[in-house]
C-alpha cells in the first residue's frame, strides 16, 4: 500500500513540475530504472533515495508518503488542460481536511448563508436578481462596492484558498458542498493581476450557485454558456447596475481614461470589465476596446500593454496589490489552534505552506503586540467611561 502511494505521488510530483523521467534522473542522481520502478509500485527504496527525489521535486520527505483524498464534486477554471491538474486536487484536498478539522477541533464552522438559495439553475435564470439576493443574504448592502471580498466570502460560509500556480492557464476552481465545501481555490501566481484574482473568486461565486450538477473532476473544459453566465453574475456581484450607472454619471467631468481607472479602482476590478460594462449596457460598442487604449496612452503617455508585471501596473493601469485579495480566517484559526496545543508549530507551519522557524517568529512578535493590546483595552474598560475627556455640563 505504502509503494502505491509513493508511486502515485512521485508521477504527480513530476507531472506538476512538468519534467520526464530522464530529467528527474539528473537532477536527483537517482537512475532512471529505479524511478520507473518506484513509479509502477515495484521497489523498496532507501529513505536516502526518496530524500534525494523530495529533493529534486521540491517537496518534504513525507509529502511522498502521504495519501491524498481524490475531490470529485469540483470544477475548474482553466484556458486549457495543465499538467499539474491532478498536483493541483491534491493539494486543494489536503487543505480541505486540515481546514475542516480545524473547525471542528475549535468549534469555530462559519454557517453557510447561501444554503437556501435555489441551485442549479438554467440559461433564464435572471442573473443580475440573483447577484443582488446573494449580496443581501451574505448581509452586505445591495449597492456598495465590496472593499474585501475574501472576508465576505468567509463570512458567508465559503472557504477560500489563495493558491500560487506557476501558470496563467489556471485562474481558480471551486468545490462543491458535499467535499468539504463550499470552497474557491483561485490562482494568486504574481504573474495574474490581483483584479483577475478577484474577478475568479466572485466567478467561482456563480458557479457555486448556478451549475452545481456540472461539477465533475474528470471534465477538463468549461461549457462556454455557463462560464458567460458566471462572467455575469460576476460582473452584477462587484458593480451593481444602480451603483455603477451612478458613478459614470458623477464621474462626467473626467476625461475618458481618468472616469474608467477611477470606477475600476472603486469597485476593484479590471479596467477591462468595466469597459465592457459600458458595452453591456449599450453605452458603448466593442470598439471601446481600441479607444481606451489610445486615449489611455496619450492621456498619460505611457504604453497600455498586455504584458504581465508583477504586483504593478503592467497590463492592469493603476493596478490592485496582492494585500487587497488577502485571506485571513484559516491564519487565525491555525494560530489559535497552536496557541491551544491542538496542533504542532510545525504542523501550523504546514498548514500555511511557510517555514517552521519564520511562523514561530512572526507568532512571539504578534504576540507582544496582542498582549500591549489586550491590557489597554482592559484598562479603558476598567476606568470610567470617557471620564477624563467629559466636560461638565454649565
Amino acid at each position: 500500500m505504502e509503494n502505491q502511494i509513493l508511486a502515485s505521488n512521485l508521477k504527480r510530483y513530476r507531472s506538476a513540475k512538468q519534467i520526464n523521467q530522464k530529467v528527474l534522473s539528473k537532477s536527483s542522481g537517482i537512475s532512471v530504472p529505479t524511478i520507473k520502478n518506484l513509479e509502477r509500485g515495484k521497489s523498496n527504496p532507501r529513505n536516502s533515495t526518496i530524500q534525494k527525489l523530495a529533493d529534486a521535486l521540491d517537496c518534504k520527505f513525507q509529502d511522498l508518503f502521504n495519501p491524498v483524498g481524490s475531490l470529485q464534486n469540483v470544477r475548474f477554471r482553466t484556458k486549457k488542460s495543465i499538467p499539474g491538474r491532478e498536483q493541483i486536487l491534491a493539494h486543494v484536498s489536503r487543505w480541505l481536511q486540515d481546514y475542516s478539522f480545524l473547525e471542528q477541533a475549535l468549534k469555530d464552522r462559519q454557517p453557510y448563508l447561501l444554503a437556501y438559495l435555489p441551485v442549479g439553475r438554467n440559461e433564464g435564470t435572471d442573473v443580475q436578481a440573483l447577484a443582488r439576493e446573494v449580496r443581501l443574504r451574505m448581509n452586505y448592502d445591495a449597492e456598495s462596492p465590496i472593499h474585501d471580498i475574501t472576508r465576505l466570502l468567509e463570512h458567508a460560509g465559503i472557504k477560500l484558498m489563495p493558491y500560487s500556480y506557476a501558470s496563467d492557464a489556471f485562474y481558480s476552481l471551486s468545490v462543491g458542498y458535499q467535499e468539504g465545501g463550499p470552497a474557491i481555490a483561485v490562482n494568486t501566481w504574481s504573474r495574474i493581476s490581483t483584479e483577475r484574482q478577484i474577478f475568479s473568486a466572485a466567478h467561482e461565486l456563480g458557479h457555486i450557485l448556478l451549475h452545481t450538477s456540472e461539477y465533475c473532476a474528470e471534465k477538463d473544459y468549461e461549457a462556454d454558456e455557463h462560464e458567460k453566465q458566471a462572467d455575469d453574475f460576476a460582473e452584477y456581484f462587484l458593480m451593481p447596475e444602480e451603483s455603477f450607472i451612478s458613478e459614470w454619471r458623477q464621474t462626467s467631468g473626467l476625461s475618458f481614461p481618468d472616469r474608467v481607472i477611477k470606477i475600476k479602482r472603486r469597485f476593484a476590478v479590471s479596467y477591462r470589465t468595466v469597459l465592457q460594462r459600458l458595452i453591456h449596457l449599450g453605452y458603448a460598442d466593442s470598439s471601446v476596446f481600441a479607444k481606451f487604449k489610445t486615449d489611455f496612452e496619450q492621456h498619460y503617455e505611457r504604453k497600455l500593454t498586455q504584458k504581465h508585471v508583477e504586483y504593478s501596473e503592467g497590463a492592469e493601469p493603476y493596478g490592485l496589490l496582492h494585500f487587497d485579495f488577502f485571506e485571513d480566517r484559516l491564519s487565525r484559526l491555525v494560530r489559535q489552534a497552536e496557541a491551544e496545543g491542538i496542533i504542532t508549530m510545525r504542523k501550523a507551519a504546514e498548514i500555511l505552506q511557510t517555514d517552521e522557524k519564520a511562523l514561530e517568529k512572526q507568532y512571539r512578535k504578534m504576540q507582544s503586540i496582542d498582549t500591549r493590546s489586550e491590557q489597554e483595552s482592559s484598562d479603558m474598560q476598567e476606568s470610567p467611561s470617557g471620564s477624563e475627556h467629559q466636560t461638565a455640563p454649565s
